[in-house]
């Protein structure tokens, strides 16, 4: 299984080393640790995981509540819970969060390219 360091999560994802490390303080992200030197390790579940909070971010969820749908198999993308922004505020947040998926999608594809060449 391939790993990734904690810099090369930030440059993928666009989210602060420093972030990441707060994520992983309170319990949010816990990547594995190198046995030897104790650096974060990142798997791809890892990376679906930090989209998924970035994603729940997005829409306007706190942490706290995030922690709360985060390890649930499914989360409601029908919004219901967003019933407080206007209409075409849902439209947009719904083509992020397509958008979104279609990048972590991707990444998989052009890793499991890589990886089977």
């Amino acid at each position: 299984m391939k790993t990734y360091s904690i810099s090369e999560i930030a440059k993928k994802t666009g989210v602060s080393i420093r972030t990441l490390r707060y994520y992983d303080e309170i319990g949010l992200l816990q990547p594995a640790k190198a046995p030897s030197s104790g650096h974060r390790m990142y798997t791809e579940e890892d990376i679906v995981r930090l989209y998924k909070i970035m994603s729940l971010k997005f829409i306007g969820l706190r942490l706290d509540e995030i922690r709360q749908y985060i390890d649930q198999p499914t989360y409601d993308l029908s919004l219901k819970e967003t019933r407080s922004f206007c209409p075409h505020q849902r439209c947009g947040i719904r083509r992020c969060l397509i958008k979104r998926w279609g990048q972590i999608i991707s990444v998989f594809y052009v890793n499991s390219i890589y990886h089977s060449i």
